[in-house]
């Protein structure tokens, strides 16, 4: 190639004059030679496409070569929706191991299945029923126990409710429910402020589905205070690090699990607690 390109320069040196004839030989000349260089592309391009190929295969198998703790460090950055069925025990059973864990343990047992009970035995309660504190008044319940209360009362269905299974819940109205539920059971104010709680007691959110939007946690069920005194709020209020959504592991609890049966009311409606302008107007009136 480089022996045309000199030979085509040094012809052009050394002619003073060129005619027509010269003139076409030329470039034709360039013509082959361009042809030629044209014609050794297809080669390097195959060349260059087989070193991607086998970059990637070396990039792919670097990856599968990977130790096994840094995949268990990278997996713990995803949500993990992995999720036990508490659904068939007994409330009433609870209590009794509450109560009397020594005795009710192998009373129990016959009831709810060895497992079960051996997984629930081993569960401590972060709170217990809630007492009077005397001439204060009685203490504030934790988040999960006022959340079943909200839940369970069967008058806010319109703006907080169960998913038809049972087994989550959903905020249908958010703004409704910041204005009308979250100052009255929460003492909150800010919608951010219920769901850090959420995240904090262990809730886990769906994200895709009929149910996306919901939250669920194993030991908050319709109808079970007593299950849901098992859960554990986290000590700190974060690690730094944002869980990242995985869906593909989201429970389907339309397929996977029994539906659970609501609390059913009587005809009785249970009077909502006062807004704080409510309190405030109800003090000043009585005084």
């Amino acid at each position: 190639y480089h022996t045309h390109i000199l030979t085509l320069f040094f012809t052009m040196a050394t002619t003073p004059t060129s005619t027509s004839a010269s003139m076409i030989e030329e470039e034709n000349l360039l013509t082959s030679i361009s042809s030629t260089a044209t014609a050794s592309t297809p080669a390097a391009d195959n060349a260059t496409a087989s070193k991607k190929t086998e970059t990637s295969a070396q990039s792919t198998a670097a990856r599968s070569t990977v130790p096994k703790h840094i995949v268990s460090h990278l997996n713990q950055h995803y949500v993990d929706h992995s999720y036990t069925d508490y659904a068939y025990a007994n409330d009433d059973d609870l209590r009794l191991m509450k109560e009397n864990s020594r005795s009710g343990g192998a009373e129990i047992e016959t009831k709810v299945g060895a497992t079960i009970t051996k997984t629930l035995l081993g569960m401590s309660c972060s709170y217990g029923p809630m007492k009077s504190k005397g001439q204060g008044g009685n203490v504030m319940m934790p988040f999960p126990g006022k959340l079943l209360e909200v839940l369970d009362r069967g008058d806010l269905t319109s703006i907080i409710d169960w998913m038809p299974h049972g087994r989550a819940f959903i905020v249908k109205q958010p703004k409704v429910f910041t204005a009308q539920v979250l100052s009255r059971f929460f003492k909150q104010t800010k919608l951010m402020s219920f769901t850090r709680q959420v995240n904090l007691w262990g809730f886990k959110r769906i994200t895709r589905g009929i149910d996306a939007g919901a939250y669920y946690h194993a030991l908050f069920l319709p109808g079970m205070p007593n299950l849901a005194m098992r859960m554990k709020r986290q000590k700190i209020k974060g690690t730094g690090i944002c869980r990242i959504p995985n869906p593909i592991q989201e429970p389907n609890f339309y397929c996977q699990y029994s539906h659970v049966e609501r609390v059913q009311r009587s005809g009785v409606s249970i009077p909502l607690p006062p807004l704080p302008c409510e309190r405030i107007a109800n003090l000043m009136h009585d005084g």
